[in-house]
């Protein structure tokens, strides 16, 4: 039988351009790869190819996927050059995509805009899109791109960009534009509105804003709001921060940290600024530049994330350190309804160091949070639980807790009589006794919670764990009678915070017996809601929880059995489950994969 012979040509186009367009569909799905392969940076002597470190390439890969990204950034870490490399990667490939880049002045937005054109001019010939109009200040190209450039004016802050149909918007140096928030406020709906249409016709899109920090107030006040903001997902935007250490060239270079402190002169603050990712309070700051500097380098990432499936999008439970459940634990709560700018918090600490254990923030009614509080119960059993019930939403979460059926709750509050003392729910007197639960927030104990709270922050920021808190301390502001949170920011994990601090520090006596107990002296706070919620939280072995209560109480479930079988049949008509079911695996080895230790 004769073979054929395989074609050179298919349908008429040469197997040269049917290489290329097969290479060029590739690079496409792979702008990682483009970039490495094709994007070239000026250096002396010549150009070499951008070479991408791992927090580069995440942020590439974040910005295709999330969009909105809010970086933190180190002086001269190559930030900028990457988003122009990301502003070629869209030209090459992409038609009628409008970039526009807000920078501090119009020298450096000049500068931008060469640099990106340098790194379009240095591609291949079957990569390279073609100029329809260039000049320093935009230009255009015959595939209906666009790039423009602008600084805020003073006059008219609000007016930039406001005939561009911009599909992605980079703000460079966001904390160093003056006026910036009323640029923002003047393109932030027309912007909206664009990139909604990218976004159905499959064109990247969004918003990077990128910055070294700045003080908390004045120009830097509105990148430092959107930070934070980011940080507590009350935007829309992913934060990144990325320190020099992070790039192994200057990592691995002696000489490039001391030769950035020359230039910055040795200032202290521009050097914890500029290269340290400082954020520098306002001059009413509640606390000094070195607690500002100290809260800012003690806080760190979660260990755990703990995803609360029943309330998805409606906030988060973080985890900072091994729970030893014997340890007496402060659970400081304040409420907010689920509709409103502010948020319902959760703090909890450990009695004896102070150091923060768990923290809750988010958009979440009064029942949902008192399951929130059910769960931190189940793991810190040995605890106080203080409400601020002022307003009706503390009171709401006090009732739920009150008046459980499961479980006795050690609620912090008031005896109301002539011999008024504080105490707790399970230590309450006699019937013609009337026990009032919660903090009462009034012009006697706000001054003592402050002092609490400053007492604790101002001697010992170590123990401040989470960068969300750290942030909200930072935008305190002591207004001469009065400290509260700066205009723009919120203050309630702060105050959360708060409410622990100033019962271990004024209310002793409420606290009760603080001693450490063994694991067989602690009694079990489990209720059918905690385990329902555990069940959700625990991936392929649901029932550990379940596990733990059988093993610590030694006795089982009544419904267990049940309760599996709703749950395999649940599984398997959803598709996750199928074929052969390991059911030992849904018991796990303990709780978020815990060990004999503690729970967590």
């Amino acid at each position: 039988m004769a073979v054929k012979k395989v074609a050179t040509k298919t349908a008429g186009i040469s197997r040269e351009v049917y290489d290329l367009a097969k290479k060029r569909k590739h690079f496409k799905e792979n702008p990682v790869e483009f970039i490495e392969n094709f994007v070239k940076i000026p250096t002396p002597g010549g150009s070499e190819l951008l070479k991408l470190y791992d927090p580069q390439k995440r942020i590439i890969k974040n910005f295709f996927q999330f969009h909105e990204m809010i970086l933190l950034k180190s002086r001269q870490i190559g930030m900028s050059t990457l988003t122009q490399a990301i502003i070629t990667y869209i030209f090459t490939f992409y038609e009628n995509c409008v970039v526009g880049v807000l920078s501090r002045d119009s020298n450096e937005s000049s500068d931008f805009c060469r640099k990106t054109q340098d790194m379009i001019d240095q591609l291949p010939d079957w990569l390279r899109p073609v100029y329809k109009n260039k000049s320093i200040q935009y230009f255009i190209l015959e595939n209906g791109c666009q790039l423009h450039i602008a600084a805020v004016s003073p006059a008219n802050p609000g007016a930039v960009f406001r005939s561009k149909s911009i599909t992605l918007l980079i703000i460079d140096e966001a904390a160093h534009i003056r006026d910036i928030d009323q640029a923002w406020t003047g393109i932030g709906s027309t912007l909206s509105k664009v990139q909604q249409v990218a976004q159905k016709k499959g064109i990247p899109y969004g918003t990077i804003i990128l910055s070294t920090p700045n003080k908390t107030e004045g120009i830097g006040k509105w990148y430092f709001q959107m930070w934070i903001g980011a940080l507590a997902k009350t935007n829309a935007f992913r934060p990144h921060k990325i320190h020099w250490t992070e790039i192994p060239d200057f990592k691995n270079d002696p000489g490039w940290y001391k030769k950035q402190c020359k230039i910055l002169n040795g200032d202290k603050n521009r050097i914890a600024q500029e290269l340290e990712l400082k954020f520098v309070g306002s001059g009413n700051s509640l606390f000094t530049e070195d607690v500002q500097t100290a809260l800012q380098d003690c806080a760190k990432p979660a260990t755990e994330v703990v995803q609360l499936p029943n309330y998805k999008g409606k906030g988060e439970l973080w985890r900072f350190k091994n729970i030893n459940r014997g340890h007496f634990h402060i659970i400081g709560v304040d409420a907010a309804t689920a509709a409103g700018i502010d948020r319902s918090a959760i703090e909890v600490i450990e009695y004896e160091t102070m150091e923060q254990v768990m923290e809750f923030n988010g958009h979440i009614d009064p029942k949902e949070l008192s399951d929130v509080i059910r769960l931190i119960c189940a793991h810190c059993p040995h605890n106080i639980i203080v409400v601020e019930n002022q307003g009706g939403y503390g009171q709401a979460v006090l009732y739920e807790l009150m008046y459980d059926e499961e479980v006795v709750y050690n609620l912090y509050g008031t005896y109301k009589g002539k011999d008024r003392r504080i105490g707790t729910s399970r230590s309450r007197g006699g019937s013609n006794i009337e026990f009032i639960p919660g903090l009462s927030t009034n012009t006697k104990t706000r001054p003592l919670i402050l002092d609490a709270l400053y007492d604790v922050v101002a001697h010992d920021p170590d123990v401040i764990y989470s960068e969300r808190l750290a942030a909200e301390l930072l935008g305190l502001t002591n207004k001469g009678s009065k400290v509260e949170a700066d205009k723009g920011f919120h203050d309630d994990l702060a105050l959360a915070y708060g409410f622990c601090c100033y019962v271990r520090k004024y209310e002793v006596e409420a606290l009760g017996d603080v001693e450490g107990l063994r694991e067989d002296e602690v009694g079990m706070t489990f209720t059918k809601d905690t385990i329902e919620i555990m069940r959700g939280l625990n991936g392929e072995a649901p029932f550990s929880a379940d596990r733990q209560v059988a093993v610590t109480t030694g006795v089982e479930n009544p419904n267990l059995k049940s309760d599996m079988n709703k749950y395999i049949q649940r599984e398997m008509l959803s598709g996750n489950l199928c074929g052969y079911v390991d059911v030992l695996a849904m018991f796990g080895d303990m709780p978020f994969g815990s060990d004999s230790d503690s729970m967590f």
